[in-house]
């Protein structure tokens, strides 16, 4: 157990001596804050040590209610890497945008269609008819959200293909809902948005060129895209100076 100990007590201390914060200094009131926010984290941990082993889907709403991510969602952050512009948008948003006129749905294909032309491939309907056949509004919201969101049972898996499995058709469904030239501008400015609230200084979007289409389903160009972005980046950097 002593070896175990001094091999452990050796490979933390290299691991704290390679850490991107090793040069970092904290000054009193750091020091002071630092020590508060890991009580905090120790308080929680002894209440209920399967914190951070437990599901996520379990531990989600406690872990959203404690001072600690009240802390970090009020601390300035330098960045936010690798986001996915497909995946950051919030389902709630998604939901408002199937309330416009143009927006199409085909339950059978579980697939979104946006275009202002009309869409007359077989078995696409408007949500906003779809929505009038429910007992109630909410009642459908529920069930596009129900199948936008990747449910407990479809993620409880700790294998990765079997999630993926489960993932994927969540991106095709919301394909055509996100990359519209219209609704991915909107996308863009609601996910800045969210990320200048938390305080984020930095957000490096991920996106794939050639998806965004127009009203006739064709792809809008790389040179549109960047457009989109320019508009975008322009409006937060004249609005946001430090985002």
């Amino acid at each position: 157990m002593s070896a175990y100990m001094k091999k452990r007590t050796e490979l933390l201390q290299k691991s704290e001596s390679e850490h991107f914060s090793r040069d970092i200094v904290l000054d009193r009131k750091e020091e002071a804050a630092q020590k508060k926010l890991m009580q905090i984290r120790e308080n929680m941990l002894e209440a209920d040590p399967s914190l951070v082993t437990g599901l996520y889907y379990d531990k989600l709403e406690k872990l959203k209610a404690s001072p600690l991510y009240e802390a970090l969602v009020q601390m300035p952050k330098p960045a936010v890497h690798h986001c996915h512009v497909t995946a950051a948008a919030p389902v709630d948003f998604l939901i408002q945008l199937t309330y416009r006129d143009n927006v199409y749905y085909n339950d059978r294909a579980q697939l979104f269609k946006v275009s202002k032309n009309g869409i007359t491939e077989e078995g696409y309907q408007k949500t906003q008819v779809l929505r009038k056949h429910w007992s109630k509004a909410e009642v459908f919201d529920a069930y596009l959200k129900e199948k936008i969101l990747l449910s407990r049972k479809e993620g409880c898996c700790q294998e990765s293909h079997p999630i993926w499995a489960a993932f994927q058709p969540k991106f095709m469904l919301t394909c055509d809902l996100i990359n519209y030239y219209d609704f991915f501008e909107r996308c863009l400015v609601k996910i800045c948005k969210i990320f200048i609230k938390q305080n984020v200084f930095i957000l490096e979007l991920r996106h794939i060129f050639g998806m965004i289409i127009d009203d006739n389903g064709k792809k809008v160009g790389v040179s549109a895209e960047i457009d989109i972005f320019t508009r975008v980046q322009e409006k937060f950097q004249r609005d946001y100076p430090l985002f």
